[in-house]
């Protein structure tokens, strides 16, 4: 018997929590122990740190490092630490180069320590919502879209079975899809910044129908990226299914918000983002649901 899984927790940014009690004196611990005292007596993550533009380390160690110390100090409203971390982004936000990598130049054909950063990253926009993160991300990932294509590309000039040409050309398609999956991400962030610049609000009734649909899709990708005992058939399935309740949801949502915008409940502005939105949504399951179907072709 098959079920849907439903989610039960909600993903918090690091300012919607407020350690307290026991959590806080354990944090207290670590910023007194190694983690607050690491800069000054490993080279690896010091001064020299590649991740600070110098000649030390300067492949996974300072992410790692700063994976911990950021939040860590944010949370402890820990100045001096704060500072430290922010020293190591704000070296990082400033390394792209023209392809869009970023990092020590050492280390730059490197990925798993850029994915590393990129967590950090991410805690740090979480925390201060600064712009030129989501920036590095876009060009970040276009250069990796524009890498492995050209990887794959050249695969295909190699000698191989009828299969692994057909895996490859799957993989090559599902490259672009993910790729404009991450361009869709993106303008939520700009419709969110619009919002608050413009002071617009949704109804509890939108926001809720958005959650269902940002459900929906995430659950087709994380169906996708784990493959659950039910096979990729079954992944199949699901994706079909849930692009099309998104679609059905995108229909009826747009002729309300029509309906209220033409009664004067709604204005042009949020009634504009929305549609925005809805249509962002679609295109997501769209991607989604091609991202599946390649991954069923493959399997044949």
């Amino acid at each position: 018997m098959q079920t849907e899984s439903k989610k039960r927790f909600k993903c918090c940014d690091i300012p919607e929590i407020s350690p307290q009690g026991w959590l806080k004196r354990q944090m207290e611990i670590q910023m007194d122990g190694l983690t607050g005292k690491l800069y000054d007596v490993w080279d690896c993550v010091g001064s020299y740190s590649g991740w600070l533009g110098g000649t030390g380390e300067n492949w996974e160690r300072g992410p790692y490092y700063l994976d911990g110390l950021l939040p860590l100090s944010w949370y402890l409203k820990d100045k001096k630490h704060w500072e430290l971390a922010c020293r190591f982004v704000e070296w990082t936000l400033g390394s792209t180069d023209e392809t869009g990598n970023f990092g020590p130049e050492a280390s730059k054909q490197d990925y798993w320590s850029r994915f590393v950063m990129l967590k950090v990253l991410i805690q740090y926009y979480e925390i201060k919502k600064d712009a030129r993160v989501l920036e590095l991300l876009k060009k970040y990932f276009d250069y990796l879209n524009k890498e492995i294509s050209k990887y794959i590309v050249h695969l295909m000039t190699t000698e191989m079975t009828i299969q692994d040409s057909q895996k490859l050309n799957a993989y090559y398609r599902i490259i672009g899809d993910l790729e404009r999956i991450g361009d869709h991400a993106i303008n939520f962030v700009d419709y969110l910044h619009n919002m608050s610049e413009w002071d617009i609000k949704f109804s509890q009734s939108a926001i809720e129908s958005l959650e269902k649909m940002k459900a929906l899709c995430e659950e087709t990708l994380e169906g996708i990226s784990k493959e659950n005992i039910n096979g990729r058939k079954h992944v199949l399935e699901v994706a079909a299914k849930n692009e099309q309740r998104i679609d059905d949801m995108q229909e009826s949502l747009l002729k309300g918000q029509i309906e209220r915008m033409q009664s004067g409940k709604c204005s042009a502005e949020a009634g504009v983002i929305l549609s925005e939105m809805l249509t962002d949504f679609e295109r997501i399951g769209d991607h989604a649901l091609n991202i599946a179907e390649k991954y069923q072709e493959m399997q044949m």
